[in-house]
Formats: structure tokens, C-alpha cells, sequence
């Protein structure tokens, strides 16, 4: 059993939002995941992502595209 949901809520949570907003500000490309809970059998996440697809930024290489989404977060 894993839970982090406290510690991610407690020191994590207004960090990455900051960093996530930054981002969105300044047209940075990002996405950052954090796994927060696992009982055995799922995984919960806290995903922010600010993509280049869906905000009109063209790259040649989109690391997004390498990683197996699933758009719950529950799993990579």
C-alpha cells in the first residue's frame, strides 16, 4: 500500500500548480505527474499538463506522444 496523497497535498500540490500556471503564462510546454496512492491493483496520479497541440504551439518532437496516456491519469 502506498498513500502520498497527504504529502502531495501538504508540500507538493501549490508548487506544481505554481509551476504549472508559470508555464501556461509563459508558453512553456509541459507536463508533470505525480503519483499519489496505489492499493495493488490502480495508481492515482496528479497530472498538469500544458500541451502544445491543444494551446496552437507546433514542436517536430512531442515527448507526450512517447508516453501511453490514459486520460483518467490511473495508469502510464
Amino acid at each position: 500500500m502506498y498513500n502520498r496523497q497527504d504529502v502531495f497535498k501538504k508540500h507538493i500540490q501549490k508548487k506544481a500548480e505554481e509551476l504549472n500556471d508559470l508555464c501556461k503564462t509563459l508558453g512553456v510546454v509541459s507536463f508533470m505527474s505525480f503519483a499519489v496512492k496505489d492499493n495493488g491493483v490502480s495508481t492515482d496520479y496528479k497530472n498538469y499538463i500544458y500541451g502544445s497541440t491543444s494551446n496552437g504551439i507546433r514542436l517536430d518532437t512531442r515527448a507526450c506522444k512517447r508516453i501511453k496516456w490514459i486520460p483518467d491519469g490511473s495508469t502510464w
